[in-house]
């Protein structure tokens, strides 16, 4: 009895164990130090827009739903990030990536960690691969980027949730331009009345 306690023990320890690196509003600083204000807000992608982007990285699905940041000094808009989620090995890797009106990264930060390995790839060896990347950049592990010995997974997450991020801001983008155009720019038209 007292090892199958043991054991229970264990396994919840392990599945709770969150590492929290950053705070979104700390790693907006860092990417943006000049801005004055930052925005915030929601972004879901409905099916149609999902299918838009470019599935092909790592065969994974694209979640719906992402927090879409902008930083604004004397209403001028410096860049925009985007924070999520993916799945590394087991458990999620929260994450932000920001990138400059030009849709470059400027940034790519790990904010939660949860995996039990590979939490060297918030080495900034690994990030600084990525700066300066566009949607036109492959960011893919063992072609344009280098992985972390020991954080291979983990790597290739970022580099997908980089990936992502320069799409959805694509897409993004798009819709702000003509914003009749999808139903999540109306959501976004609603929520600002």
């Amino acid at each position: 009895m007292r090892g199958l306690v043991i054991v229970i023990i264990s396994l919840w320890a392990s599945s709770a164990w969150a590492l929290q690196l950053s705070t979104a509003d700390a790693a907006l600083r860092r990417a943006f130090p000049s801005a004055d204000r930052f925005v915030s807000e929601g972004v879901t992608l409905t099916a149609q827009e999902r299918l838009g982007l470019d599935q092909s990285a790592a065969g994974r699905s694209l979640d719906a739903y992402a927090v879409r940041h902008s930083a604004w000094l004397k209403g001028q808009l410096l860049g925009t990030a985007w924070q999520d989620d993916e799945i590394g090995k087991h458990r999620p890797i929260s994450y932000l990536v920001a990138m400059d009106v030009k849709a470059k990264i400027v940034a790519v930060e790990i904010l939660t960690y949860r995996e039990a390995h590979g939490l060297e790839a918030r080495s900034p060896r690994f990030s600084r691969q990525m700066l300066g990347k566009g949607i036109e950049d492959r960011l893919s592990v063992g072609q344009d980027l280098d992985a972390i010995s020991g954080a291979t997974l983990s790597c290739k997450t970022l580099a997908y949730g980089a990936r992502k991020a320069l799409q959805q801001d694509k897409l993004y983008r798009k819709n702000s331009a003509s914003p009749a155009s999808s139903p999540a720019s109306e959501q976004r038209k609603k929520k600002e009345q």
